[in-house]
């Protein structure tokens, strides 16, 4: 197999410089990805949680009492499910990027030069389903091992078990802790083993438990600086849209403040119903973006592990 990048066991700084070099050469079609993504699902997201905001923010300032109560409860609870289904979308549209770009990105590794338009033909089908009831399985299983042990210490409690209730508090958070970490580590490479082996749902758990297995400690530490470094990142470059966002609000509190606004209050609750639009779609952007980064190092370390596991010649 002929391939553009060496598959062999690399240390973190190589992790790094070749997620770097992978976004450098893959860099204008994972943008494209990006960019038919990211724009109309953050436009999107803006106007729902526009709306959302503006229902709260109404109700704050009396609009509960000064229109009809049950149809302004009905318009709050539209607009809550409405603010669901676009949470549901952007998660969704995530994982339709994340496919999509490691697809582009693996091709890289191994040089099959693969385009836009064919991550998104391989993409939407099979294997965004697969992707999505992997996910939901997922994040279902890490909520259950969540919700078992906090079960049992609130049936201890109601039993007034005294001692034995504070020891099941501490056991259940230090066994919680420990199980969302191990799952999340362990199934961290079940979107890219669909993306590129076209793995089933139960076969991306296993196939990716069995590429962790024996390196737990080390993935969970380069996941986890990973996650610091692309946060950091998200932060820097999202402050001053976070910036813009918030300007209205600290100046109505600045102006609260010097005894300069005349309705106090109500000033930064208006304040606060403008700036849902901008909300929405900076936390699209910034969770896409994020994806973005996501898409490029998790290949990386796939491509690691399988050397770590002997499956290349190479390793």
């Amino acid at each position: 197999m002929s391939t553009a990048f060496e598959l062999s066991r690399l240390n973190v700084g190589e992790i790094l410089e070749r997620s770097i070099r992978l976004l450098r050469l893959t860099f204008s079609r994972i943008g494209i990805v990006f960019v038919l993504l990211a724009i109309p699902t953050a436009l999107f997201f803006g106007v729902v949680m526009d709306g959302f905001f503006s229902a709260i923010m109404d109700s704050a300032l009396g609009g509960g009492v000064r229109d009809s109560m049950p149809e302004f409860a009905v318009e709050l609870v539209g607009w809550v499910l409405f603010m669901i289904v676009g949470v549901i979308i952007v998660l969704v549209v995530e994982l339709i990027a994340l496919v999509a770009m490691q697809m582009i990105v693996c091709g890289e590794v191994v040089g099959r030069h693969i385009g836009t338009r064919e991550a998104f033909e391989l993409t939407l089908g099979v294997r965004l389903w697969r992707a999505i009831l992997q996910r939901l399985l997922a994040e279902f299983a890490v909520v259950m091992v969540i919700l078992v042990p906090y079960m049992a210490v609130v049936l201890a409690i109601a039993l007034d078990a005294g001692a034995i209730s504070i020891l099941g508090t501490v056991a259940a958070v230090v066994f919680g802790i420990y199980c969302v970490i191990y799952l999340k580590v362990r199934w961290a490479f079940g979107t890219t083993t669909i993306a590129w082996e076209d793995q089933s749902v139960l076969g991306a758990f296993g196939r990716s438990s069995e590429l962790v297995a024996g390196n737990g400690m080390r993935t969970f530490g380069i996941l986890a600086l990973f996650a610091i470094l692309v946060g950091i990142l998200v932060s820097v470059v999202m402050t001053p849209f976070q910036f813009l966002m918030f300007k209205d609000l600290f100046l109505a509190g600045l102006n609260q403040a010097q005894n300069v606004a005349l309705q106090g209050e109500a000033d930064i609750l208006k304040s606060l119903s403008g700036i849902g639009f901008l909300y929405g779609v900076i936390v699209a952007l910034a969770s896409l973006g994020t994806t973005t980064i996501k898409s490029v190092y998790l290949p990386v370390l796939y491509f690691d592990l399988r050397a770590r596991n002997a499956e290349f010649d190479s390793a």
